[in-house]
């Protein structure tokens, strides 16, 4: 099973790393007397994560992103573990954007000579 799913069915395989820095909703400047002073709207944060997913063959790459192409990129449903329950029904609304590079490796006794490594940048809606 994996850690992270798309669209509620479209598995991400070999997420290596994930950073989840909140992203803040407001404003911070510097007044002239020096002061740092914020503006901050609703909830405060909104989650992001950038995960590092490695050695996919190209058609689990393709899968995740022919989801996101269907979607025109646009938000769709994000699951990763940390949320809980299941990809079914504790997945959020996210936008999602990759960012991919060909690799070649081999994995079970086979050579994939057009794999995929690729940063995923998630921003919840």
């Amino acid at each position: 099973m994996a850690i992270v799913y798309i669209g509620k069915t479209v598995a991400v395989n070999n997420v290596s790393k994930v950073s989840d820095p909140d992203e803040i909703l407001g404003d911070f400047e510097r007044t002239a007397g020096g002061t740092l002073r914020g503006d901050i709207v609703g909830s405060g944060y909104k989650r992001s994560w950038e995960l590092e997913v490695i050695f996919n063959t190209k058609t689990e790459f393709d899968a995740v992103r022919n989801h996101l192409r269907s979607v025109f990129y646009l938000e769709t449903d994000f699951w990763i573990d940390d949320l809980g329950g299941a990809a079914a029904t504790h997945s959020i609304s996210a936008f999602i954007t990759l960012e991919p590079r060909r690799v070649q490796f081999g994995r079970d006794g086979a050579w994939h000579s057009s794999g995929r490594v690729y940063t995923m940048k998630v921003r919840e809606k």
